[in-house]
């Protein structure tokens, strides 16, 4: 008896491509669970799955879908993105929230995953984690790729300095991008985390945006001493204060970035300094932005002081400013 069989038509315009290398060649020598993971990921072209997806889609363990990947990479079927490299400019990371299901399935099938779970949950206190925690820690390991001990690490500090589930994945996906590997690096960056938070105490900011690290962390490589950021601050900020509608504040990072990194080159790293050269030198040659410009130098270095108004400071500052522009 001969049976026809037809798509039903309702389904005709809701339907996605599957390349015909699949069926001619693989019908019969890939598993079935091997064929599932393939149709999930080509059902999802516009955003790959994730490791954790696929195993929440397709009810298969992590050891399963690792291997349908291995199987259709080594045919040539799909392509594996090293983690590091599709990371290096992720600026809109964000773990998925898993199931609580999924998160002891995954526990279950790896021991790094179980070890990272049971020692951040010592470190919490033995408080039960939440189900966003556990997520953040098996992103960072499974899909930013980072070493357990580098995770524990950051996910240690960021506890002992009452941070929340976005710092932490904000910063190890930095970390992933900049290729911090060891627990050496992680210790150094750990230093800069520190020296970020008191840098945000300072500008009374809640914590530093990716853009305002990548300034401060050349401060804190340097050990430049936060009392200098302190008193420049102040002194801006001061002046702010003094002058109510001011709409161009330089009490910000992005200006104080041009007095440091620049103090830096010239060696002036202590506060001492700093009250000495207040006292005794043209405020340009303290306070300007590397201005190496003969000219200019000249033109200012008439005017020496021993004491300061904080006007005299903005308008040399003004003065550093129209040059630097003009460089």
């Amino acid at each position: 008896m001969k049976i026809n069989y037809f798509l039903n038509t309702k389904y005709i315009n809701s339907n996605f491509s599957v390349p015909n290398a699949i069926v001619d060649n693989f019908i019969r020598s890939a598993d079935g669970n091997y064929i599932k993971v393939l149709l999930i990921i080509l059902r999802n072209t516009s955003e790959v799955p994730s490791i954790e997806q696929l195993v929440l889609i397709s009810g298969l363990s992590m050891e399963n879908v690792k291997s349908a990947l291995k199987f259709w990479e080594d045919n040539g079927i799909i392509c594996v993105v090293d983690n590091i490299s599709k990371t290096s400019n992720l600026k809109d990371y964000k773990p998925q929230l898993l199931q609580p299901s999924v998160i002891m399935q995954l526990s279950e099938d790896s021991k790094d995953i179980k070890d990272i779970i049971n020692v951040a949950q010592n470190i919490s206190g033995n408080k039960p984690l939440t189900p966003f925690e556990m997520s953040s820690l098996i992103s960072a390991y499974n899909y930013l790729g980072m070493p357990k001990d580098v995770i524990l690490a950051l996910f240690s500090d960021c506890k002992l300095n009452n941070m929340n589930t976005m710092v932490f994945d904000s910063t190890i996906s930095r970390w992933a991008s900049m290729g911090v590997k060891t627990l050496e690096d992680a210790n150094k960056y750990l230093h800069n985390e520190d020296y970020f938070r008191n840098v945000a105490k300072i500008f009374n900011l809640k914590y530093l945006l990716p853009n305002q690290k990548d300034l401060v962390a050349f401060w804190s490589e340097n050990n430049y001493p936060l009392e200098i950021v302190q008193h420049v601050y102040d002194v801006l900020h001061n002046y702010d204060v003094s002058n109510a509608g001011n709409q161009n504040s330089k009490a910000n990072i992005f200006y104080v970035n041009k007095l440091i990194s620049n103090w830096i080159s010239k060696g002036i790293n202590t506060i001492d300094k700093i009250k000495q050269l207040e006292n005794t030198t043209n405020l340009y040659d303290l306070w300007s932005a590397g201005n190496n410009n003969t000219n200019t130098n000249n033109k200012v270095s008439s005017t020496r002081r021993s004491s300061y108004k904080v006007e005299d400071f903005i308008d040399l500052i003004h003065t550093t400013e129209r040059y630097m522009g003009e460089k």
